[in-house]
Formats: C-alpha cells, sequence, structure tokens
C-alpha cells in the first residue's frame, strides 16, 4: 500500500514508489538532522542497539564542519592568532 501510495503521490510507475523501509529510514535521517538525539530516534523506530541507528546518522554531510561552524568563538581564536602572528 505504502508504495502504491506514494507512487500516486510522485505521479510514477508503482516501482517506483518508495517501500515502507524508505520512508521509515527517511523519517529517521530527517529526525537526527533537525537535531532529535540519536537515542530518542533509537527509542522511536525500536532499535535494539543505537549502532543501528547511527546508520541513519551517517547520512548527515559534512557534520564536522557543521559542528565547528556553529561556534561563535572560532573567529575570535582566528583573531586572536593572526594578532599573535604580527607581534
Amino acid at each position: 500500500l505504502v508504495k502504491k501510495y506514494t507512487s500516486i503521490c510522485m505521479n510514477t510507475s508503482r516501482d517506483k514508489g518508495y517501500s515502507p523501509h524508505k520512508l521509515r529510514a527517511t523519517a529517521a535521517t530527517s529526525l537526527i538532522q533537525s537535531g532529535f538525539s540519536i537515542y530518542d530516534v533509537k527509542t522511536l523506530l525500536d532499535h535494539d542497539n543505537v549502532t543501528t541507528t547511527q546508520l541513519y546518522a551517517a547520512h548527515k554531510k559534512n557534520i564536522k564542519r557543521d559542528i565547528v561552524n556553529n561556534f561563535e568563538w572560532i573567529d575570535e581564536i582566528d583573531e586572536t592568532d593572526n594578532i599573535l602572528d604580527n607581534d
């Protein structure tokens, strides 16, 4: 039924519709990318082990860069380094 109705919504053939697993994976990835705890998503998906849920977190690209960019103090450190280099 899921494949049937997603294919209707996407105006495509039934074989190109989404499976229940695809929808579940998309929901998990979206929740993790929105900032929900991986442990909360694990509970929601009823996974026995968090390593299963971590597979969905792997879809987040550039996570290290995003984390670093969220720190306002990084710019301040760069400015301090420049001042020290010029002395």
